[in-house]
C-alpha cells in the first residue's frame, strides 16, 4: 500500500520565506496548501506546481483561517504541518491567541477522529 505524501498549510506563502518554505516542501515530496492575500501574486507563483494549491484570503479573519484548514483537509485528507508565516500586525494579543487556539483545536479534533477511525477499522 502506497504511503500518502505529507501535507502542509502555509500562511503568507506568496513571497519571501513563505514561498521558499512552500517550494522546499513541494520539492521534498510534500503537498501544500498556501494562503495569502488576493493581490499577492500567489496564483502566479505556484501556477505550475502540481502538489500545491492556493487559497486567496486574509488569515486575520477567523473564518478564512478555518476555511483554509478545511480546504487542506478536503484536498489532502489531513494536515501534517502548519507554517504560520503571514506577517500580521495585531493590536490585541488575545485575538491572535484565540485564532491560533481555534485552529489547533480543529486540527486536534480532526487528528483524533482520523486516528480513532483508523483504529476502529483495524478491529473486528
Amino acid at each position: 500500500m502506497a504511503t500518502a505524501k505529507p501535507a502542509a498549510l502555509i500562511t503568507g506563502g506568496a513571497k519571501g520565506i513563505g514561498r521558499a518554505i512552500a517550494r522546499r516542501l513541494v520539492s521534498s515530496g510534500w503537498q501544500v496548501g498556501i494562503i495569502d492575500l488576493a493581490d499577492s501574486g500567489l496564483h502566479r507563483a505556484f501556477a505550475r506546481e502540481r502538489d500545491a494549491f492556493v487559497i486567496e484570503g486574509d488569515v486575520r479573519d477567523e473564518d478564512t483561517a478555518s476555511d483554509a484548514v478545511e480546504a487542506t483537509i478536503q484536498r489532502f485528507h489531513r494536515p501534517d504541518a502548519v507554517v504560520s508565516n503571514a506577517g500580521i500586525v495585531v493590536r490585541i494579543l488575545n485575538t491572535i491567541s484565540n485564532r491560533i487556539s481555534s485552529i489547533l483545536s480543529m486540527l486536534y479534533q480532526y487528528d483524533v477522529a482520523e486516528r480513532m477511525s483508523h483504529v476502529a477499522s483495524n478491529f473486528p
